[in-house]
């Protein structure tokens, strides 16, 4: 097949266990934004240009399937449904095995499939590579990494992304290598950044106004094109603050206004000016209402009034469940999920040591509870019920 002339693929995908058709499974070629979606029936088409392309399919619950297809088929495509047994968190320091000789610096981690992106900095060549680790922290392979790379990112759809200055990479797995694509950070940050979660051909987006004190969540079915707001929140109270009292008019108008004024005004006025501004900055923490998605559902956190906000697939309200340990001292204002067990936790930190608590869903309280081994770790994410995180060596002055 050439790789100029658009050719179409067909296909099903089953569970390999009942043979039951699944829909809203993803095929999608590896390492780019190129897929579809199957139909109620498990049946999908996809035109494309690759020749010889690696298919990425991923369905929640099930375990993800990389295949190379080069022929139009009908491919009959079997997933076979994930294993969860444990109930537990498991805390682990992953990798350390990999960077106990202290060669490579860890920079940086991303979760994919059952394995993890890692960028580290070689210090035997004083150059970055990305490496591939299995369950077992044994690096599967690596490759040099582009230049000067920032962080890894994890998009809407699971891919991994290496940020840089002006560029992102997308990486995946071709085989026992690791491969990349390049292209400019502004069509990252425009078109790929802004998804926050998917289920099947449904994406969610947020809005944010009103120095981040009113935020829309909005879903879009790509598949039709189709799009509304399903929630809107706003924190009233502080919206009112950011009010002038003197004039009732915007807190920003008034800045604008300001900027017109002549030398001698900013004189006059001094301090005052500069401690209104850091009110603004400094007490006006963006509404906290995350949203995300577990076991086919959309959740929305609504730290604000109190419920967890439950919805369908397609925005369609469920329900709202009363809670109340945002209430609780020192909490970190973040919701952290174990997509492959459909659990949801928060964190609360005091001087410096993580509390990791468990969310029961079905009734709003906590569950477990389990208090992280090191101090001010970062980038905390639950895959299977293990605990993944990133912490600096009191000794040593690296991550």
């Amino acid at each position: 097949v050439s790789a100029q002339v658009p050719w179409t693929i067909t296909g099903n995908v089953s569970d390999a266990t009942t043979g039951e058709p699944l829909s809203y499974a993803a095929i999608r070629v590896a390492g780019t934004q190129n897929g579809t979606y199957s139909d109620e029936d498990g049946n999908f088409v996809l035109t494309l240009r690759e020749s010889d392309p690696i298919f990425e399919i991923s369905l929640i619950g099930y375990e993800r399937q990389f295949l190379a297809l080069s022929d139009p088929g009908p491919h009959m495509i079997k997933l076979a449904p994930r294993e969860i047994t444990l109930d537990a968190v498991t805390i682990t320091g992953g990798l350390q095995t990999v960077l106990e000789d202290q060669t490579l610096y860890l920079k940086d981690y991303a979760l994919y499939a059952h394995e993890i992106f890692a960028l580290v900095y070689n210090r035997a060549n004083n150059a970055f590579e990305i490496a591939l680790v299995d369950r077992d922290d044994e690096i599967v392979t690596q490759i040099p990494g582009p230049e000067k790379p920032l962080e890894l990112i994890t998009d809407c759809y699971g891919n991994v992304h290496v940020i840089g200055k002006d560029y992102a990479c997308q990486l995946y797995r071709y085989g026992d290598e690791i491969r990349y694509y390049k292209e400019d950070l502004s069509h990252f940050r425009a078109y790929v950044e802004p998804c926050l979660a998917t289920i099947g051909p449904f994406h969610y987006y947020s809005y944010s106004r009103l120095n981040n004190q009113a935020l829309k969540y909005y879903v879009q079915n790509a598949a039709t094109g189709n799009g509304q707001f399903f929630i809107e929140l706003k924190d009233e109270l502080k919206i009112q603050q950011l009010l002038d009292p003197g004039t009732d008019r915007p807190f920003l108008s008034q800045r604008q206004a300001m900027a017109r004024m002549p030398q001698e005004f900013w004189d006059e006025l001094g301090k005052a000016n500069e401690d209104a501004q850091f009110m603004q900055v400094a007490f006006f923490k963006p509404l906290n209402a995350p949203l995300q998605t577990i076991d086919g559902q959309v959740y929305v956190f609504d730290h604000l009034n109190g419920f967890i906000k439950r919805h369908r697939a397609d925005g369609f309200f469920y329900e709202d469940l009363p809670v109340d340990y945002h209430e609780r001292p020192h909490f970190n204002r973040e919701i952290l999920v174990d997509a492959d067990r459909g659990n949801a936790y928060t964190t609360y930190i005091r001087n410096g040591w993580t509390t990791l608590a468990e969310i029961d869903l079905e009734t709003g309280d906590l569950r477990q509870e389990w208090e992280m081994p090191r101090k001010w770790i970062d980038k905390l994410q639950i895959r299977d019920g293990v605990a993944y995180f990133l912490y600096r060596e009191a000794n040593y002055d690296d991550t």
